[in-house]
């Protein structure tokens, strides 16, 4: 090693120390510079620091340099994105509860879960072949490389499970509400700005058959329902419809002319009634007259036997036999035991005849009970069959609105669409979210200024003290 280029520093020597041949004097400033005082404020003139700043601007050229290299190579992020807004109900809704869509918080963020099901994932995986995709069915690395790379240069990627394939993509799902609005964005992300489009596009497709095929479940089973109401109606009419006519038949209301036979007979019969009432009373009054003057010996006074013709006769004859000059006493009592006996059979007829009239006047009365009652069963039966018939007419109603209900249900459910209204399509996008130009700039500048103070971190250190200290 040569010596002689490095120089130890050597110690001003002490007042009166001799000094060695050779050496040059050891000045102190003063000496140098008799005339020349330093101010108070002055401080010693440094060279300007080209190496410090050298190194700066090499390390921040340098990662200037890489970031600008390495640009090209970063994994792309593209996203695609759909704008839907969610209706609260269509025109079949507002009157059946199995298309109401309500409209609140809860229905909102159901919907926002709808979207990120597992069932839609499985749609979007199935239709574009995801579970072979580098992107999703391969690992962290590979998905890089994927990124990176073109698909051929990779070998075939091993068999991912397929939860493993639907939480890759429930990575890249988007699903977000716009502000505090109706309106729901949702979409994709993808390193290939056509397959985030798509997988978007499928999303939503999915999104929109899931909601119609909702409301066609619940159109189903409200058809199936209504088919099974529709037969127990059916059933149920037909038996109403049974009861009636069996009741009519068994009643005897099913004869129309039977009422009027019998309203007839009754007013007929009342009238004879009637007369036989008059009847009766006429002859029990003159009956009771009868038996009262016979009783009184006044019998031969009455007007029924002074107007007798046979009384008149035996009366005639009686006086024809009294003219003469000779009367037998035999003769004249014939003649007034035979008045006598005819008046005592007039007594008995008007008896007899007030009995007949009686007689008549009660079978009358009992013959129009009868009739009176007949009368009041068919009307009671035809009550009650007005209520079978108004039970099997209120049936044939609920079967009538039952079956033209069934009969819409097969349109209503071809012409079901989903509460929600498609406000933008998903289309691919032409710049990628990440990285952009102007952000990875900054970060860039950023990394570069970092890395030129770390190069120079001892001299800067060495200026903060010193600037510390002054």
């Amino acid at each position: 090693m040569d010596t002689r280029s490095v120089r130890a520093p050597s110690a001003r020597p002490a007042p009166g120390t001799p000094r060695p041949e050779g050496e040059a004097p050891h000045l102190a400033p003063r000496e140098l510079a008799p005339n020349i005082l330093p101010g108070p404020g002055h401080r010693p003139a440094t060279p300007f620091p080209w190496r410090t700043a050298g190194k700066f601007a090499y390390a921040f050229l340098a990662v200037l340099c890489v970031v600008a290299i390495a640009y090209p190579f970063l994994p792309r992020r593209y996203e695609a994105s759909a704008l839907v807004v969610i209706q609260p109900t269509d025109l079949d809704g507002q009157t059946d509860r199995t298309l109401r869509q309500p409209l609140d918080e809860n229905a909102l963020q159901s919907g926002m879960d709808v979207i990120a099901s597992p069932a839609l994932a499985d749609r979007v995986i199935a239709a574009h072949g995801l579970d072979s995709d580098p992107e999703f069915a391969g690992g962290g690395a590979r998905a890089l490389l994927a990124a990176i790379l073109p698909a051929a240069w990779l070998p075939a990627p091993a068999p991912a499970r397929e939860s493993e394939v639907r939480r890759r993509l429930q990575d890249h799902l988007q699903v977000s509400r716009d502000r505090r609005s109706y309106t729901i964005r949702l979409g994709y992300w993808s390193s290939d700005p056509t397959k985030a489009a798509a997988m978007t596009a499928t999303l939503l497709a999915a999104y929109l058959d899931e909601q119609r095929d909702r409301k066609r479940a619940g159109l189903r089973h409200l058809t199936e329902w209504l088919d099974r109401r529709a037969a127990l109606l059916a059933e149920r009419h037909t038996s109403s419809r049974n009861a009636a006519q069996a009741f009519r038949e068994s009643s005897g209301l099913i004869d129309t002319g039977a009422q009027v036979e019998l309203d007839q007979r009754l007013q007929v019969l009342s009238g004879e009634a009637a007369q036989a009432r008059a009847r009766f009373i006429d002859a029990s009054t003159r009956s009771r007259n009868l038996l009262a003057m016979r009783e009184a010996g006044t019998l031969d006074t009455a007007p029924e036997v002074i107007g007798s013709p046979s009384v008149m006769r035996l009366k005639e004859g009686m006086a024809a036999a009294l003219a003469r000059t000779a009367v037998w006493a035999n003769e004249t009592q014939a003649f007034e035991g035979q008045i006598k006996g005819e008046s005592e059979r007039i007594v008995a007829a008007a008896v007899a005849e007030t009995e007949n009239w009686a007689g008549r006047e009660r079978l009358l009365l009992a013959e129009i009970k009868l009739i009176r009652g007949r009368i009041v069963e068919r009307r009671q039966s035809e009550q009650r069959l007005q209520e079978l018939q108004r039970t099997a007419d209120s049936d044939r109603v609920v079967l009538d609105e039952a079956l033209t209900r069934q009969k819409g249900m097969t349109a209503r459910t071809e012409s079901v669409g989903p509460d929600v209204e498609v406000l933008s399509s998903p289309e691919a996008p032409n710049q990628a979210a990440f990285p952009r130009p102007g952000l990875t700039l900054l970060a860039a500048l950023l990394l570069a200024t970092l890395a030129g103070l770390v190069a120079v971190r001892g001299p800067l250190l060495a200026a903060l003290r010193r600037l510390a200290t002054a």
